[in-house]
């Protein structure tokens, strides 16, 4: 039986999902308010009724009329088949002959990342799904060009020479920190990501090399600096093109996160002596919305396919000859069960093996650990009937986008009571127990869906409840959600841990205001001397700043690097300690796997009022100031390229951790927030 509410305003009785994903993907199914194209959608092959081997199933998807793939994807399959091929023919074994036993019919795991166009559950048998991405309105539905194979002459894991990688937003590829010369670039492909447009204006030819936004090589860019025309001309030709009108155009503008964080990790003056000057750059530019829409919804899924196309353009441009590759990726996502099962945990753990299983060599991915330390995100309780998880989830007026909570309980939903009480005196509070997986209850106004509570399977076990609200103000006539404390209480029966957590809901950098982020509450506070005033979690206050980090910091990969903020400290020459705002791992009422700790710190600040680090504006010899664990994670990808750059190639990841944080060895396990060690040297060539 519905529950009544006023004008209409109902809580509808539990419904079953109506196919798989996330309560994300189920909230955008819900509210859309255009016709959508395709979902992104990414999948483990594996053995059906209908394929009975890898190779049957790379071709079946390859020929599968309701999945559209980027040439990059299907040459990455096709670099599948020629090793499927090898170890047929006795080359990918030393031990292969006549008497070996015939090699298994799936013998290592293969993911993809398609667009598909039909309805989840039409997914093929063989494909065993992983994470539904975001929805997208318009395809490029070229046929693929005649593809380039991977050439796999060396596959030897004996290249020297690095590469460095960056996907992030508004990358100036046209800087001269990023050439070799004055007329010639390093970047050897860039993707832009975005949906097609209808008009191009001449600019931007309909590839078919993507499916989304374009891709330029070093030819195309080289082309571009042959023109004498200005920078900034450049670049507003190509995003009146590429980008809808209604979005930011980061590179139209002073500065842009991704050639700042770019500059850190790979910049260098192109007439000077620096090491750097000659190693190849790839990078990705995410599109708008997917930084626009902070909660990272759209953004894993952009950085997941845009690690893939690295991987496989790597593979190319190197010729699977093994040379190492630093990805340096300074952007994320909160949310998830934060250990090793978290999407991009898993897909970028799947991307260095397969880096590592076709070339030989390694993929090493930094990452930043995220800034959320202070925002008042995280709640964890061990809970009892005498003892509920009571919190205020505060939603703020003038928040133009959805917010979400997430509610986990790790030994499962069963003897446990859930409320959920809105901020409106006429709209009844929802109470019940956690229900099963598959479910979802409605707070709707006719048509209108105001707020969701979806109960989702968790990867790692136990329960999960995903709590979606509707903006609080908005330029249509979509459903309206009331802003203020939304109620949230967790009882149980027998002594259990429950944690809540708040997905990131602000407004990025130089974005149209949209966003406002929703936050925690709950009595108890004490005084906090670094900030001067009362923000510190009492004892007995659920709010925590442990487990603040990116969703997926609990990934166990050695090739899979998370850098903390650190500054320098007052009155004590040479020391760092972590800035304030980055991210603690966990060390009481923790879930297992998830991150305690950064792998290591670098610099975020300058100082305690000259916060952030100095690079490159968008244009040729700007400068800009940014400040975070996105600008510290950089630095640490400038000295791993260094060292490699230096010695010839890649060493063991704990020998290469070693050698840049210098003379002083790493601890045997990290620091909550610094990790096991901070990177003291500071490498970078700037000297504007």
């Amino acid at each position: 039986m519905s529950i009544p509410t006023h004008e209409g305003i109902v809580w509808s009785d539990a419904q079953p999902l109506p196919e798989p994903g996330d309560g994300y993907s189920h909230w955008e199914a819900a509210t859309k308010t255009e016709q959508l194209r395709a979902v992104m959608v990414f999948a483990e092959l594996r053995e059906s009724a209908s394929v009975t081997s890898l190779r049957d199933a790379i071709l079946a998807l390859q020929a599968e009329p309701m999945a559209r793939m980027q040439a990059s994807e299907l040459d990455a399959l096709d670099a599948e088949i020629a090793a499927l091929d090898e170890m047929a023919r006795g080359k990918g074994s030393s031990e292969a002959g006549d008497l070996s036993p015939p090699p298994p019919a799936f013998p290592w795991p293969v993911r993809v990342a398609v667009f598909w166009l039909g309805a989840l559950d039409e997914l093929p048998d063989y494909c065993r799904l992983i994470h539904v991405g975001p929805r997208v309105a318009r395809l490029n539905e070229a046929d693929p060009r005649d593809r380039d194979p991977i050439a796999r002459h060396a596959a030897t894991g004996r290249g020297t020479t690095p590469i460095i990688a960056a996907i992030d937003d508004g990358i100036g590829y046209l800087n001269a920190r990023f050439r070799r010369s004055l007329s010639e670039t390093r970047i050897e492909k860039i993707w832009l990501q975005s949906e097609p447009r209808g008009d191009t204006h001449g600019v931007v030819e309909p590839l078919p090399d993507v499916r989304i936004g374009q891709v330029l090589t070093r030819r195309d860019i080289d082309r571009e600096l042959a023109t004498g025309l200005d920078e900034d001309h450049l670049y507003r030709m190509r995003n009146a093109g590429l980008l809808p009108r209604d979005v930011r155009h980061s590179t139209d503008h002073r500065a842009a996160h991704g050639t700042h964080v770019l500059d850190l990790a790979a910049g260098a003056e192109c007439t000077g002596d620096d090491p750097l000057r000659d190693l190849p750059i790839l990078a990705v530019q995410l599109p708008p919305a997917a930084i626009a829409e902070t909660s990272g919804r759209k953004t894993e899924g952009y950085v997941a396919i845009g690690l893939r196309w690295i991987v496989t353009e790597a593979m190319r441009a190197s010729t699977c000859d093994g040379r190492p590759v630093v990805v340096n990726l300074s952007l994320g996502a909160l949310g998830g069960p934060g250990d090793e099962t978290a999407f991009l945990a898993e897909w970028c753990s799947s991307e260095i093996a397969r880096y590592e299983r076709l070339t030989g060599g390694r993929l090493q991915i930094v990452a930043a650990y995220g800034n959320a330390r202070l925002d008042q995100l995280v709640a964890r309780k061990e809970v009892c009937a005498d003892a509920p998880l009571a919190l205020d989830w505060r939603i703020q007026p003038d928040d133009r986008t959805a917010s979400f909570l997430e509610l986990r309980a790790p030994g499962g939903g069963a003897g446990k009571r859930v409320s959920v009480t809105v901020p409106d005196p006429r709209i009844a509070p929802l109470v019940l127990d956690w229900p099963d997986a598959g479910q979802v209850r409605l707070l709707q106004r006719g048509r209108h869906v105001i707020a969701a509570l979806y109960s989702v399977s968790a990867p790692a076990g136990g329960a999960c409840l995903v709590l979606a609200v509707a903006p609080t103000a908005r330029w249509d006539d979509g459903a309206l959600a009331p802003a203020g404390a939304w109620k949230l209480s967790v009882e149980s029966a027998a002594s259990a841990l429950v944690t809540a957590e708040v997905l990131r809901d602000d407004t990025p950098y130089g974005f149209r205001p949209r966003g406002r982020q929703s936050y925690l509450d709950a009595p108890g506070w004490d005084w906090d001397a670094e900030l001067g005033g009362n923000a510190a979690p009492a004892f007995g206050n659920p709010i925590s700043r442990q487990g603040t980090a990116v969703a997926y910091a609990g990934a166990t990969s050695a090739m899979l690097w998370f850098v903390s903020a650190a500054g320098p400290a007052t009155g004590q020459p040479g020391a760092h300690i972590a800035s304030r705002y980055s991210a603690e791992g966990i060390s009481s009422l923790g879930r297992p796997g998830q991150s305690v700790g950064p792998t290591l710190s670098a610099r975020g600040d300058d100082g305690v009022f000259l916060t952030g680090q100095r690079a490159s504006g968008v244009l040729t010899g700007s400068v800009a100031r940014f400040s975070g664990t996105s600008v510290a994670a950089p630095r640490v990808s400038r000295a791993l390229a260094s060292l490699w750059a230096r010695q010839g190639g890649s060493g063991d990841p704990e020998a290469d951790l070693m050698a840049i944080l210098g003379d002083t060895p790493p601890l045997p396990r990290p620091d909550p927030r610094l990790g096991r060690g901070t990177l003291h040297d500071h490498p970078h060539s700037r000297s504007a």
